[in-house]
């Protein structure tokens, strides 16, 4: 019993969910033809806008975090909220678990005033941010589906809308037996939910509107290193494909997110192409989202932030950091993010 119970710590349990999804993608890739790599000039050119767009985004999401880090009262400057943003996805890129998360933490919190805690409700905004901008995506692409396949049952309304009234009444119930619970765990972790209170404002608002921003120029990282093999994924397919990806980030992965991440990519763009999906563009798709950062990031970690001793010291500090993932992706980029 007491191994059931543990089951959900089993590292057997999150080696299946890894290594799963990277053997069908193994699998996937060696029935494929050999990779078409760019060879026009306007391919080549279609690479080039991604790897400029994606640096965008990362400079997006680093003026973000500022923001929020500002209208939380912690005074850190933007080269330090830019930098390590970079530092921050190369550390998800190469270490479980969102270990880049618990490395923003440290290195910003040893650098400043403020308490890790505080630090950790500023990404947390971040990822609220995202979760409601990735939402509003997935709303317009599966309006554009529904559109496509025709009007839903009014029963199959109907049915949702009792199933949602069914949860939120659960919801309010258990609420209301456990409030006494609910009071102490809110005050347990007020210093973390300080940061989310401005996102009820105004600045909320432009930080959202932000966040959709970043998502769409992603989304548009990917339509461009499609159309560099030759594939079409037009507005709608990208966010499509942007969405599936990051979804898969909030699944048990190895560092990279490998297996889970490529798996997302390769069936939301056959889904939305209803073609083959070459080879070259899963390797240069991980390729622009994920290794430049990563190279970027640790040139900086080791230049700027202390090098492998700040790791190790983040590392030992991590028991004392809650994990930070949310139950909806946003993301290296990212996101990451990337995938984010």
């Amino acid at each position: 019993m007491s191994r059931l119970r543990n089951l959900h710590k089993s590292k057997v349990l999150q080696g299946i969910l890894w290594l799963v999804p990277l053997a069908a993608v193994i699998y996937w890739a060696t029935t494929q033809q050999a990779p078409k790599w760019p060879d026009t000039q306007s391919e080549w050119a279609w690479l080039a806008g991604a790897l400029g767009a994606y640096a965008v985004v990362t400079l997006m999401r680093g003026e973000r975090w500022h923001s929020i880090l500002w209208t939380s009262r912690i005074e850190a400057t933007r080269s330090d909220a830019y930098g390590l943003t970079v530092v921050g996805y190369a550390g998800n890129n190469v270490l479980p678990a969102r270990g880049g998360e618990l490395l923003r933490v440290f290195l910003l919190s040893s650098r400043t005033d403020a308490k890790r805690r505080t630090v950790i409700g500023t990404i947390l905004a971040e990822r609220i941010l995202d979760a409601i901008a990735l939402g509003g995506i997935l709303l317009v692409v599966a309006y554009d589906l529904i559109k496509k396949l025709g009007s839903p049952s009014p029963l199959l309304v109907l049915i949702g809308l009792v199933a949602l009234g069914v949860m939120a009444l659960a919801a309010a119930y258990a609420w209301w037996r456990h409030r006494h619970h609910a009071q102490r765990l809110l005050d347990a972790v007020l210093p973390i939910l300080l940061p989310l209170k401005p996102l009820l404002s105004v600045k909320g608002l432009v930080l959202l509107v932000g966040s959709v921003l970043i998502w769409l120029v992603e989304a548009s990282v990917y339509g461009m290193v499609a159309e560099s093999v030759g594939i079409h994924l037009g507005a709608t397919g990208s966010m499509s494909v942007v969405a599936f990806a990051n979804l898969a980030a909030l699944v048990p992965a190895a560092p990279g997110y490998i297996g889970t991440y490529d798996a997302a990519v390769i069936f939301a763009t056959n889904a939305v192409t209803h073609a083959k999906v070459p080879v070259s563009f899963l390797i240069l798709l991980r390729f622009v989202v994920f290794v430049p950062i990563s190279i970027v990031g640790f040139a900086l970690l080791f230049l700027r932030y202390g090098g492998l001793s700040r790791l190790r010291a983040a590392r030992q500090a991590g028991p004392e950091v809650p994990s930070l993932e949310l139950p909806v992706v946003p993301v290296d980029g990212a996101p990451q993010g990337e995938p984010a």
